[in-house]
């Protein structure tokens, strides 16, 4: 469906982004999750340049480079005319950009409970990476931390970026109240039921999907 309007989902890792795409796929849907390739060549959307913010030493600069080098390679441009549904980091980062670029975008935005969310998030920043065996680069690294001022498991950080993210997401979109749809996990509202008409699509006669789930 790559004519239709792009959907962006603008909730923080660990709200239920990885689900959402495989639903929004059930819906025939192309999606596409943890799009860094955006985070390395941000002027795509008119966002400004990337900018290495984490101190390191010689050969982690050098590492970071490469993955820079690497991941620009990868067109952006491509991917919007690939993929209809664009999920997890860096989108939360640049949904003011992505809204000015097509303004007739929807925008889904999933959270969850405060506690709940530090929770995983405490397991996504501690141990999960290796448990899932995700690769953790430089670059990784540098987005984690322009989204959340931390790399690891910082309690005041986090619940700092939370407070900015949810208040910034419905500060912007309270003049256009049928550009978002918000989602609690935590309220059992992930489901076919409330996303499908936001969409104008039919609503399946099948369970939401879970995946990727720890707390």
């Amino acid at each position: 469906m790559t004519d239709q309007t792009k959907i962006f989902c603008t909730g923080l890792s660990r709200t239920g982004t990885t689900s959402l795409c495989h639903g929004l796929e059930m819906l025939e849907f192309k999606a596409k999750h943890f799009s860094i390739e955006l985070f390395a060549q941000p002027h795509v959307i008119n966002a400004p340049s990337f900018q290495a913010q984490l101190s390191r030493g010689i050969w982690k600069r050098l590492a970071l480079y490469r993955e820079l080098k690497a991941y620009r390679y990868h067109s952006y441009e491509s991917a919007m005319q690939q993929f209809d549904v664009f999920a997890d980091l860096p989108i939360p980062l640049y949904f003011r950009e992505l809204h000015a670029v097509y303004p007739q975008a929807k925008f889904i935005h999933t959270t969850r409970d405060l506690d709940k969310w530090l929770s995983s998030m405490k397991w996504l920043l501690d141990t999960g990476r290796e448990e899932r065996g995700w690769s953790i680069g430089e670059l990784a690294d540098e987005l984690h931390y322009a989204i959340y001022g931390c790399i690891k498991y910082d309690e005041p950080s986090l619940c700092a970026a939370y407070a900015d993210h949810e208040a910034n997401i419905h500060a912007y979109f309270s003049g256009i109240p049928d550009a978002l749809l918000t989602i609690n996990l935590d309220e059992g509202e992930l489901s076919f039921e409330r996303i499908a008409p936001f969409l104008n699509v039919a609503t399946p006669d099948v369970l939401f999907p879970h995946s990727n789930s720890k707390d």
